[in-house]
C-alpha cells in the first residue's frame, strides 16, 4: 500500500480536506510546500516515462 509520501491522490485529498470543510485556520506554508513537491514529483515521473519511451527498442 502506498504511503503519504508516494501516493499523489492521498496527499492531494489530505491537503484539500480543510479547504472543503471551510477551515479558517490553514497551514498555508505546509500546503504551499506540499503542492510544489507534488508538482515536481509529477514532472519527474513524466520525464522518466518519456525517457524510457525514447530509449525503447520499439522505436
Amino acid at each position: 500500500m502506498a504511503g503519504y509520501k508516494t501516493d499523489f491522490a492521498l496527499r492531494a485529498g489530505l491537503l484539500a480536506a480543510p479547504l472543503r470543510t471551510g477551515a479558517t485556520e490553514l497551514d498555508r506554508q505546509n500546503i504551499d510546500e506540499d503542492i510544489e513537491a507534488l508538482a515536481l514529483a509529477v514532472y519527474r515521473e513524466r520525464d522518466g516515462c518519456l525517457a524510457r519511451f525514447i530509449q525503447s527498442p520499439l522505436l
